[in-house]
């Protein structure tokens, strides 16, 4: 099927509510990045989730990672391991590519200390409830508290994604900026992240890996740039 050459009535008044947005965030009167006191709000969220949900573990996964919704949702417990022959206990997450023209399946992605015990938190939780006769290594990560042999949502997981980024101060008007980034700007890189909380995650990551000396090829290989 030939692909649509116009735009709809809506999709023009979108368009340009876009531009206005686009070019507010330029001059910066629309915060795009996550601050450090958002970010430590994520965590807290997160934290005072007794059952460490998997909505909220998918909240904080996204930023943690950088990886995108499709990726997350096929994360499994064997994806959470020790890096062999670290100096000291470091541990990954190995994350599915989900771009397509990826050079690797997969890419590897150490985790901070707080994000490593949170999981761990998880864990413990799910071992505790699973039985003796389920593989824990199988079950899914991000998954619905019901059933935790398939992937939970996505829709549910991004809403409450959503919502944790509200809570932690993100604006509305911030949030429907990425959400129209990701509609209508053709760049490859921006079109695989698919949703708006997912590109201020990934764009937020490779912000703070820039400003910590990462080199753009690093970054790239992280993120699964294309």
């Amino acid at each position: 099927m030939a692909q649509r050459a116009y735009l709809t009535r809506d999709e023009r008044m979108a368009m340009k509510e876009f531009q206005g947005l686009a070019k507010k965030a330029a001059n910066g009167k629309i915060p795009t990045t996550l601050s450090p006191a958002i970010e430590l709000s994520i965590q807290e969220q997160v934290q005072k989730d007794p059952l460490q949900s998997g909505e909220k573990m998918f909240a904080l996964l996204a930023w943690a990672t950088g990886a995108r919704a499709r990726e997350l949702m096929k994360l499994q417990w064997k994806d959470f391991h020790p890096i062999p022959d670290a100096q000291d206990p470091v541990y990954a997450l190995t994350i599915p590519n989900g771009n397509a023209y990826a050079l690797k399946p997969s890419r590897e992605i150490p985790l901070a200390d707080e994000f490593t015990a949170l999981l761990q938190t998880r864990l413990e939780h799910i071992r505790s409830i699973a039985g003796a006769d389920v593989c824990v290594e199988d079950l899914f990560i991000c998954c619905d508290e019901t059933n935790y042999t398939e992937p939970g949502n996505m829709e549910k997981m991004l809403f409450s994604a959503r919502e944790v980024l509200l809570t932690a101060g993100v604006s509305e008007e911030s949030l429907r900026c990425v959400d129209l980034c990701v509609q209508f700007m053709n760049e490859t890189t921006i079109r695989l992240d698919e949703h708006g909380v997912i590109y201020l995650f990934r764009r937020d990551l490779a912000t703070d890996l820039s400003n910590d000396g990462f080199s753009n090829a690093q970054i790239s290989e992280l993120l699964d740039l294309p």
